[in-house]
């Protein structure tokens, strides 16, 4: 199925699971124009702390009840010039919405957060490549049944690597 990105957000589903929810038109079937909204399950939020990896310990103890595991990596820093990348630490969480929380416990100590401030929906629309009116691809896993109070028919759910970007470019009358 092909969807036309109108919009997205997110919310929780009934497990308390971050969900992104893209808003949409069906594309290219005989039922096109159709509203449909697709919730795309299992991206995980995650942001920066500028620390180095021997400290990894200390912050997976700081924080322990809102992650879900913390990462050594090497990255250029996003301000200003720089020769080569420096170790940080990335945070992926359960749920985006213990980013104050954990952003505000590490510069407590002094660590500097980075990426924190970019929303849930934002990164996954960086991360994947998806854009507002860009055309996406999906094979859903299942049938929404509650709407969440929307007024649309159709909702999917998807694993959001079940996703691919197309190149499709589509005109629109008004």
């Amino acid at each position: 199925m092909k969807l036309l990105i109108i919009d997205a957000d997110y919310l929780a589903n009934r497990a308390g699971e971050p969900v992104i929810r893209l808003y949409g038109k069906k594309v290219g079937c005989s039922d096109e124009g159709k509203d449909v909204i697709l919730h795309a399950k299992n991206f995980e939020y995650y942001f920066y702390a500028n620390v180095i990896w021997s400290a990894k310990e200390e912050v997976e103890g700081l924080l322990k009840e809102h992650i879900k595991r913390v990462e050594c990596v090497k990255k250029f820093k996003p301000i200003g010039y720089q020769k080569s990348s420096s170790e940080m630490l990335k945070i992926i969480l359960h749920n985006p919405k213990s980013t104050p929380s954990c952003r505000k416990i590490l510069e407590e100590i002094d660590i500097e957060v980075m990426e924190a401030d970019v929303q849930f929906k934002n990164r996954f629309l960086n991360d994947t490549g998806m854009s507002g009116m860009g055309v996406i691809e999906f094979n859903h896993i299942g049938t929404e049944l509650l709407n969440y109070g929307l007024n649309c028919s159709e909702l999917y759910i998807t694993d959001y690597k079940n996703i691919r970007v197309t190149d499709e470019k589509i005109n629109i009358e008004y």
